[in-house]
């Protein structure tokens, strides 16, 4: 597995009765978080990158993977057999809620042997261990420390929840992929096939455009029922405004265990903190589990490269998406996804990416989740029983002018229709002083239908108000049609 992978790894693990209070001692005194998950320590002259995550082994075990990153340039090497070789000595403890005994896992971990040191400090060393224990929830406690300097080390303590509830759906940790390829041999590096290497850090820099992830699931088939279709729905989510820029939806075959992979192209994705959510719903679209994951995103440089956002979209992503635009779009554009099909996938693609290049040719990524919050707005603010809010009246006015200046409400009087006014003071054609009228025939489904506008091209009539105060139900030719 390149250069990660080259180092030979000698493991030896230890289960005792006690840890040994000095450790212990140690880890609790430095306050427990010396270094962060997945993160880098430079207090020490050692550099360790440390994730710790939680699998299920069967009903009554679970095992815990620590997967350590050691920077080549932060070891000390020795000269051995005429080469050189560092080593960094690890000690793990798993201090139990109750119950159990604890348990302590040792471990040598050694460089390649070099020629010289400064061919040696230029390869990191990649190493993980795995442990079985009870299941439970334990205080994990680690030191690592360079063999050959002095000094405490690195530190960490934090809480590891290793329960795995048999009686209800459990995912297990979030393993964020650096490297993946087919595995060509079985060994610890290997899993379902995949030999990997682990991402190291909630952080994805600008020259990083993928996001790659893998999962298990488990006790689906002891929930939902034997050979029984589930769906993981699986969402890019915005921490601050919980706008959902990216959703996948995969299906699979209720198991013991399900291991799910997946990959998001994050190119387009700007920058900011982010959730990603995972939810495991049957097909009644009850929720089973959930789980999330946060990480960062830089994307100071966006690149204009329509094939890859053409590969972006799966088909009914991409038509979803299309009927949010539609309502903006101009007759070439409509026609062009009114006739949108299967077949027209990559050519479907590319026209997305025009269509907001088109709009914002510095940022078009910035336009489309722009427009993509406020549907998510218009959806929260304006949806019936019927329709979506971005299919209502209301809400494709709000797409195509934004909010208005004012709002007149009118509530429902004798035989008045329930109705709106909105008011702006300009709208993008540079119309000033105009407004919308919206009225409610049946006045219970919320379902306001757009009766009259000063705006050119928008539905008129002038005798809105003796229309509204008379009562009856008035067909109107809008411009929009409604759709499921």
């Amino acid at each position: 597995m390149k250069n990660l992978m080259r180092s030979k790894v000698t493991i030896f693990a230890l289960i005792c009765l006690l840890c040994g209070n000095v450790f212990v001692n140690k880890c609790i005194a430095s306050g427990g978080n010396v270094i962060q998950k997945g993160a880098a320590s430079e207090k020490q002259t050692l550099r360790i990158s440390f994730n710790y995550l939680q699998f299920e082994l069967n009903k009554d075990s679970a095992y815990a993977e620590l997967q350590f990153l050691i920077w080549g340039n932060s070891l000390q090497y020795e000269l051995q057999n005429g080469k050189y070789r560092g080593q960094v000595n690890i000690n793990a403890c798993f201090v139990p809620e109750f119950g159990v005994d604890t348990i302590k896992v040792s471990a040598k971990v050694f460089s390649d042997a070099y020629e010289d040191s400064a061919t040696a400090v230029q390869n990191n060393i990649y190493d993980l261990l795995r442990i079985a224990v009870p299941k439970g929830k334990y205080m994990l406690y680690l030191e690592a420390a360079d063999n050959y300097q002095k000094g405490e080390g690195v530190l960490f303590s934090d809480k590891m929840d290793m329960t795995f509830d048999n009686n209800t759906v459990q995912f297990s940790s979030l393993q964020p992929i650096a490297y993946m390829s087919v595995a060509e041999n079985m060994g610890k590096y290997v899993k379902n096939g995949w030999e990997y290497v682990p991402y190291f850090s909630t952080y994805y820099s600008s020259e990083i455009n993928s996001m790659v992830y893998w999962i298990d699931i488990y006790h689906t088939s002891t929930i939902l029922g034997e050979n029984v279709n589930f769906k993981v729905i699986s969402s890019i989510v915005d921490e601050i405004t919980d706008s959902v820029y990216m959703r996948k939806e995969k299906t699979f075959l209720s198991q013991a265990s399900v291991f799910m992979q997946q990959a998001y192209d994050i190119e387009l994705l700007p920058t900011g903190n982010y959730l990603l959510q995972l939810e495991v719903r049957d097909m009644n679209d009850t929720l089973h589990a959930y789980t999330s994951h946060f990480f960062q995103r830089s994307n100071i440089a966006f690149k204009n490269d329509s094939d890859r956002v053409a590969s972006m979209f799966d088909y009914d992503t991409l038509k979803r998406y299309f009927d949010y635009i539609s309502v903006i779009a101009n007759s070439q554009e409509r026609r062009f996804i009114d006739n949108f099909t299967k077949e027209q996938l990559a050519e479907g693609g590319w026209f997305f990416y025009d269509f907001w290049k088109s709009r914002n040719a510095e940022a078009p990524h910035e336009a489309w989740f722009e427009f993509y919050k406020k549907v998510q707005q218009v959806n929260n603010n304006y949806s019936t029983l019927r329709y979506k809010g971005y299919k209502t009246d209301r809400g494709q006015c709000y797409l195509k002018y934004g909010p208005p200046t004012e709002i007149e409400y009118h509530n429902f009087d004798g035989n008045v229709y329930p109705y709106e006014i909105w008011r702006y003071n300009q709208v993008p054609n540079g119309q000033v002083n105009v407004y919308f009228v919206f009225y409610n025939l049946d006045r219970t489904t919320k379902d306001y239908r757009l009766l009259h506008s000063t705006v050119n091209g928008e539905p008129k009539f002038p005798n809105w108000e003796e229309e509204v105060k008379s009562g009856k139900a008035l067909i109107i030719e809008n411009t929009e049609q409604y759709s499921q």
